[in-house]
């Protein structure tokens, strides 16, 4: 649904309740031969609906309970002479039909159209621009104020003191009575008629009377009515140029009267605007704020009467009846600090004036002029100030109840510094002579101040915090609780300013811990707010390990179901900082799946881009329902993501996935990084597969498997099962050397063998089969054990401690004599502590390779044994 001008919102392109699209006039022009207007809420026989405009000569109107507008074929002419339909007080726009306010309208178009929108179409009009854009409202403001200075200062003076103007009945006046051409055509026939009377008057001249007594007669005739009618015509001239100068003042009035109603709806949507539209943008609204006081100080007094007037406090003020001072005032407050200083003095002196208070003896000046100097200095005329708006009945009084009572947060702002100001003035003034409540009275507005500047600050209301923390700053009397200073310190959580958050946490942690007056449940609630927010401090001022913890620290208070704050600020927080996005990411794709964003993955991608680009694909798995993107995952498996470890080996699984992914696969499973992480049971299955299809070289098999032997992994258990496996599934696929390498391995780890039941068994086997195989086998196995029995007697002694695997050693003779040989030598005890010592070593030196596997050095029995692949094995 788009508007194809937001300028002037005459026409909208939008789908019929039939889902047909068509371009409807919502002009005034189009919707005025139905006595209706774009936006009117009316009745019709379906129930509610809302006036759209004209298309193909029909009237669309928008039901509530429709997708799309429709029309009524019988409606011709003006909408209410039938009698089912009927005008509807009803404000409840749905939302479909709330789209169609245009985003960026424009005052002096909505001006010059004014008429045509009924109170409620005009209330809602201003509140959505509004809400929308206050930037653009306030650009709107500046235009429309210096279209208004048009209107000279005699006009105004004369236009506001007319009574009983009417705006419709103006309105009716003009647009029936075309002056200008009326005027034009008139003095045009005047013109012929005197040339007519010229020309008669010459031809009569050579006219003879005597031989043409009849003609003569009938021209004189004539003559005579010709300048009758002149003379008549004159005289309605003269009728017509005082009514043309009454039609001209009446446009004037029109003028005033249209702006008069504009202005009233601007200042009624300026007051109710951030109670209605909260988190609202606080600097650009109190810069339309600032506007509107600096016309209502210009020109406010032609608008609104000059004294109070009472009005019933259940309903809206009627600003029409209200004191322009009253407005005036409201508004200085509404616009904050958003006036340069010499306007809001120029507006003050103004006030002060107004108030009956010396502003010239006083000394003061509007480039000078300070409200905190004034309460300072002139405490008296201050406390007189404040009694004559605050605490007197009338408009401003009123107004401020209604508003403070909504919450208004600028004005709580406002309300609350003048409180404290008015205290202290009070505190100023104090004398013997003060009655005895005068204390009271004093704290009580200390109080009060500190209390809205509190409430406003809950209001997201930036500048409330700063008076707060300047006022106790400066103010040693004005008391400070543990909820006011939690507040802050929350407040300024957000902020650079984390020094002042964290001096308002520990006072608040001061404050609970030696609170006298709060139950146990209380104390523990502030405690966990408490927490949060040095949670919160923590992470975003430390770093590395401090951080961290913090982090993990909010991951499992936001876990408790209890703890909806702690959920809250892991959401703030993870549109703010990587470290955060990433941990939130790998929580919530675990938990909370419908929490992950797209915003949120670029955000972690700063902090980690390989484990949260899986985590990305992972996402767009599930979202859109395509296959893994099997690079991805290969890249996490080698970072050592655990999830992405399982999804890869639940991959493995599938048979033909192994198949279609050989390359991809076989490319990066000779890196260690890669196989450590499969399963033992799907890396034999995967080795099986593929030397059953042929899928596999022999170079890329003793790769890989020369890998394994070779890697020195940070887990020594997990490489020791992968062995083991080999060694038990497939350790036919292996030559002498590269079972040698395996054995060799194994020792490396310094796990016995009988860690593995079986193994010992598939170690004999396999022994005696290669010695069976071939001399040179034979050769190199005798050669192999006679050393390594030497070096390594616990793999002897496990062999020998088997009963299968000696039952199968005790095939070949001479294996058995090494291995008794081994039995016997009373050697083996010390050159056991020699290994153990170097069991230490070893085991020390894997935290030189936290960072990757790394091959170690190979043995002279390895090296003796190892095969060099050749390129085309």
């Amino acid at each position: 649904m788009q508007l194809k001008s937001e300028q002037t919102l005459s026409s909208i392109c939008l789908k019929t309740k039939l889902e047909k699209e068509i371009t409807i006039n919502t002009s005034p022009e189009a919707t005025k031969q139905f006595g209706t207007h774009f936006l009117e809420r009316i009745n019709t026989p379906k129930g509610l609906g809302t006036v759209i405009g004209v298309h193909n000569d029909y009237l669309w109107i928008w039901l509530d309970s429709d997708s799309g507008p429709t029309y009524w074929g019988n409606v011709v002419d003006n909408l209410f002479n039938y009698p089912e339909f009927s005008k509807s007080n009803d404000k409840n726009y749905p939302e479909k039909v709330k789209e169609l306010i245009p985003l960026a309208l424009q005052l002096l178009w909505l001006l010059t159209h004014i008429d045509d929108y009924s109170p409620t179409a005009l209330d809602y009009t201003l509140r959505e621009a509004l809400n929308r854009s206050s930037g653009h409202m306030t650009q709107q403001l500046r235009s429309l104020f210096r279209d208004f200075d048009k209107l000279t200062a005699s006009d105004m003076g004369i236009l506001a003191e007319e009574e009983g103007l009417s705006s419709g009945a103006v309105t009716e006046y003009l647009n029936t009575a075309t002056l200008d051409t009326v005027a034009e055509e008139f003095n045009a026939l005047q013109r012929r008629v005197q040339t007519q009377l010229h020309l008669l008057n010459q031809q009569m001249k050579h006219l003879d009377k005597e031989k043409t007594p009849q003609l003569f007669g009938l021209l004189t005739t004539n003559q005579s009515l010709l300048k009758q009618s002149h003379q008549e015509m004159e005289q309605t001239a003269k009728r017509l140029q005082s009514i043309s100068a009454q039609a001209a003042h009446s446009k004037k009035a029109n003028q005033f009267l249209h702006f008069h109603r504009l202005l009233s709806a601007l200042i009624d949507v300026f007051f109710d605007y951030p109670t209605a539209q909260p988190p609202y943008d606080s600097m650009e609204y109190r810069d339309g704020a600032a506007q509107i006081t600096q016309f209502l100080y210009n020109h406010g007094h032609y608008f609104f009467e000059g004294s109070k007037n009472e009005s019933n406090n259940n309903s809206k003020q009627e600003l029409s009846e209200s004191s322009s001072l009253d407005v005036l005032f409201l508004f200085l407050l509404l616009s904050g600090l958003r006036l340069s200083t010499s306007q809001s003095g120029l507006i003050y002196l103004h006030l002060l004036k107004q108030s009956n208070i010396p502003v010239e003896k006083l000394d003061l000046t509007p480039n000078t002029f300070s409200l905190v100097n004034f309460s300072r200095q002139h405490p008296q005329h201050f406390i007189e100030f404040y009694q004559r708006f605050f605490l007197s009945e009338g408009t401003f009084q009123h107004k401020m109840e209604e508003l403070l009572k909504k919450s208004h947060p600028v004005l709580l702002t406002e309300a609350g510094k003048w409180a404290v100001y008015y205290g202290l003035a009070k505190q100023r003034v104090v004398s013997e002579d003060s009655p005895p409540g005068h204390a009271l009275e004093i704290k009580y507005y200390l109080e009060l101040g500190i209390k809205y500047l509190d409430q406003a600050m809950r209001s997201s209301h930036s500048v409330a915090a700063q008076e707060i923390d300047s006022l106790l700053s400066t103010h040693s009397e004005i008391p400070c609780s543990t909820a006011l200073a939690k507040a802050l310190a929350s407040y300024f959580s957000n902020t650079t300013q984390r020094q002042k958050a964290r001096f308002y946490l520990q006072l608040a942690e001061y404050q609970n811990e030696n609170s006298k007056h709060s139950d146990e449940s209380s104390v523990e609630q502030t405690v966990n707010e408490l927490t949060l927010i040095k949670i919160k401090l923590d992470i975003l001022e430390k770093t590395g390990r401090e951080q961290s913890q913090a982090i993990s620290t909010l991951i499992h208070l936001a876990r408790q179901s209890n703890q909806p704050a702690g959920k809250a600020l892991l959401k703030e927080l993870s549109t703010q900082l990587p470290a955060v996005a990433f941990a939130a990411m790998v929580e919530w794709e675990q938990h909370h799946f419908s929490q992950l964003s797209l915003e949120l993955f670029e955000l972690a991608k700063k902090e980690n881009p390989v484990i949260t680009a899986w985590y990305l694909n992972r996402y767009h798995v599930v979202t859109k329902k395509i296959k893994s993107d099997l690079n991805v995952v290969l890249q996490a498996v080698a970072a050592n993501v655990e999830q992405a470890i399982i999804e890869f080996n639940q991959l493995l699984v599938s048979p033909s996935f192994a198949l279609e992914n050989k390359e991809v696969i076989l490319s990066v499973l000779v890196k260690a990084d890669v196989w450590q992480h499969v399963y033992p049971a799907n890396l034999v299955a995967l080795i099986l597969r593929y030397h059953a299809a042929n899928a596999i070289t022999g170079h890329d098999l003793d790769k890989l498997m020369d890998s394994m032997a070779h890697a020195s992994l940070t887990d020594p258990r997990k490489h020791f099962e992968l062995l083991a496996t080999v060694l038990k599934e497939i350790s036919y696929l292996l030559d002498t050397a590269g079972f040698i390498a395996f054995l060799y391995a194994i020792k490396r780890l310094h796990i016995s063998i009988k860690t593995d039941a079986k193994l010992p068994v598939a170690i004999a086997t396999y022994l005696i089969q290669q010695e069976l195989r071939s001399p040179n086998d034979k050769m190199l196995i005798h050669s192999f054990m006679d050393r390594f029995l030497t070096d390594y007697p616990e793999f002897g002694h496990d062999l020998r401690q088997d009963s299968k695997a000696w039952e199968i050693i005790q095939q070949s003779d001479q294996i058995t004599f090494f291995l008794k040989r081994t039995l016997r030598d009373p050697e083996t005890k010390n050159e056991k502590t020699e290994d153990v010592t170097h069991s230490n070593l070893v085991s020390l030196s894997l935290f030189k390779h936290l960072t990757g596997p790394v091959n170690p050095p190979l043995s002279p029995m390895e090296m003796q044994g190892a095969k060099q692949p050749t390129p085309n094995s």
